[in-house]
């Protein structure tokens, strides 16, 4: 896998925390096993997985979790 440095804005990398990547997603089971333990609003809105760097898929983290760029900025 290749990895690749963020190159976006400094005021959106500073908004990271650790652990805030959701949980890996190491099966078919795992995957179905996640709707269950959300609420239906959770479900509902825009998701984004993303991949760690164990080749893990990741839980989705609900659109509140992602971040525009400031207008205007281009990377």
């Amino acid at each position: 896998m290749r990895l690749y440095h963020y190159v976006g804005h400094p005021e959106i990398l500073a908004e990271v925390r650790p652990g805030s990547g959701g949980e890996p997603i190491r099966s078919p089971d795992d995957l179905a096993a996640w709707p269950a333990n959300r609420s239906a609003d959770e479900t509902a809105e825009p998701l984004t997985f993303v991949m760690d760097v164990d080749g893990f898929l990741r839980s989705p983290l609900g659109e509140a979790n992602t971040s525009p760029a400031p207008a205007g900025y281009r990377s």
